[in-house]
Order: C-alpha cells, then sequence, then structure tokens
C-alpha cells in the first residue's frame, strides 16, 4: 500500500463550441483530434452534423422556417444521437473467494457520455467509406435510427450486464459504506 495521501485529480472544465453552443460538440472534437489539429477536427464534426441533419430531416420529413430553430434541432439530433449510443451499465471484474467474475455496475453519467462518445468516434473510423465526414455522418444517421456500430457496442455492453446480473450483489462498497452498516448493525 503507498504511503503517499490521495491525490485527487484534476477536473477540467470544457467550454461549449462557436458554431451550437455544446459541451457535447465540443467533447466529440477533442475525441476526433489527431495530432493536435483541433481546426481540421472542429471542420469535419461541423460537417458531419450538418449532414446528419439533412439526412434527418429528409427522413422526418420537416421543413425549417428559421435559422435559430436549426441550431435547437441539431442540439436536439445530437442528444437523440447520444441517448442511442450512451450505455446504461457496464461489467467490472470482481475477484471473489479465488475467481473472478464479470459483475454488472451501473454507469455514472459522465461515464456515460465519454463511453458513447468514443464508440461513436471507433465505429465511425472504421467504416470504409471515402471521407470521415461521411464516416461520421453515416454513424450519426445509423445511431438515430437504432443501427450501427456504436449502437451495436452499447447492446453488447448491456447483454454482457444482463447475463451477469447474477453476481450484481458482489459489488465491492467504499470502505466507508461499509464501516457505516457495520456500526449501525451494532
Amino acid at each position: 500500500m503507498s504511503r503517499k495521501p490521495f491525490k485527487k485529480s484534476k477536473v477540467f472544465v470544457l467550454q461549449p463550441d462557436v458554431t451550437y453552443g455544446s459541451i457535447l460538440v465540443n467533447k466529440l472534437t477533442k475525441l476526433m483530434m489527431k495530432d493536435g489539429k483541433y481546426t481540421v477536427s472542429y471542420r469535419i464534426v461541423c460537417q458531419s452534423i450538418e449532414a446528419a441533419f439533412e439526412r434527418y430531416l429528409r427522413d422526418q420529413k420537416i421543413t425549417l422556417d428559421k435559422d435559430s430553430q436549426r441550431n435547437d434541432m441539431i442540439l436536439e439530433m445530437v442528444d437523440k444521437v447520444m441517448s442511442n449510443v450512451m450505455p446504461k451499465t457496464e461489467v467490472k471484474t470482481q475477484r471473489f473467494g479465488g475467481a473472478n467474475y464479470q459483475v454488472p455496475i451501473p454507469v455514472s453519467r459522465t461515464r456515460q457520455v465519454t463511453l458513447g462518445l468514443r464508440n461513436l468516434v471507433m465505429s465511425a473510423r472504421s467504416r470504409g467509406m471515402k471521407t470521415m465526414v461521411d464516416n461520421l455522418a453515416s454513424e450519426m444517421t445509423d445511431a438515430l435510427k437504432g443501427m450501427g456500430g456504436a449502437v451495436r457496442k452499447m447492446k453488447e455492453m448491456h447483454s454482457m450486464a444482463n447475463a451477469n446480473k447474477v453476481y450484481a450483489n458482489m459489488v465491492r462498497k467504499p470502505a466507508g459504506e461499509r464501516s457505516g452498516q457495520e456500526e449501525s448493525a451494532r
């Protein structure tokens, strides 16, 4: 055991992006970025969001009246994509009684967003289209429809958690919670 005091990790506060005013778009841009080329990544993300939005409007048969309404609808579309991609539970390996078990645990909101964005970017990169804009736009439209690589990855995580829900009672509690329960039992 280390004798050093526990050091809290720094929490970075992301600024919203310029075009849509969304922190989620900024996170997606930073995940897409390679070799520190933020501007190239931002251009790819904005163009793919616009392309996915045009496909979304065409599929839903919606016509827009104002530009201010457009940004709100784009952010609604991005939220729908994220809700279809974010996992609610995941499995974590726990050693118990000399054996390793896959224990399902609920996922916090920040980790849901991180996993969802990571799966979205990875599945867009694995697509074989001509440009990354097309790849990301196609992955977003597929996520809206409940298909695609990112949604498949999320469903795999849920099915693994569902298959191992027998072991849900093996979740280790932090030391502070355990000692409080023992004192109340006395």
